[in-house]
């Protein structure tokens, strides 16, 4: 029985090493050099209220659908990389910045959670604008192009499980701990804590 705690424990440390190892390749980038044409990075695009309002509309539609928590990360992931590959003149980006979250978020549903919900349900609390299923698949389409369909990326929340099990904490404990972690991390993506 020994043996397979041990195991176990040697599994979650090459995983966890993995995950660490692969996470640099899925981090947005950071510009820390002003330029006349800079890309939208996570420095200077989340500088604008934009992606905080995007931000927080995703996280409750997150929270009115019960979607479970790692997709609410996923989807800013995934919009925070496709942003960034983007200058801040680019004018498409900027109209149809909505329609990316909102592809964003499809994207990592169909990812990270096994149920599909209808896209009416959630399209009116984020959006004024009113896209069509088409509308949103091309996103989704151009999106994942452009992101070489490297989506399933790693994200704070993959973490939070592994770590605790390691930690001398019991199963109501790792509960109430895993809730306040997951409530800090939703918080520090909305850019509460930047």
């Amino acid at each position: 029985m020994n043996n397979i705690n041990e195991s176990d424990d040697y599994l979650r440390d090459d995983m966890l090493n993995n995950m660490l190892n692969l996470e640099k390749y899925y981090l947005p980038p950071i510009n820390s050099k002003p330029s006349s044409k800079q890309s939208l990075s996570i420095t200077n695009y989340s500088q604008s209220n934009i992606r905080k309002i995007i931000a927080n509309s995703i996280h409750g539609i997150c929270e009115q659908e019960s979607i479970s928590n790692d997709v609410f990360p996923l989807t800013m992931n995934l919009f925070d990389r496709y942003c960034s590959l983007f200058t801040q003149y680019d004018s498409y980006l900027i109209k149809s910045v909505e329609l990316i979250a909102l592809s964003c978020y499809q994207i990592a549903k169909k990812i990270r959670h096994t149920l599909t919900n209808s896209i009416q349900n959630y399209k009116i609390c984020l959006i004024l604008n009113d896209y069509t299923d088409d509308e949103i698949f091309d996103a989704e389409q151009t999106i994942c192009d452009k992101l070489d369909w490297d989506l399933a990326s790693i994200i704070p929340h993959d973490y939070i499980d592994l770590i605790l099990k390691k930690l001398p904490f019991n199963e109501i404990q790792r509960i109430k701990i895993k809730q306040h972690v997951e409530i800090l991390l939703c918080l520090c993506i909305c850019g509460k804590y930047r």
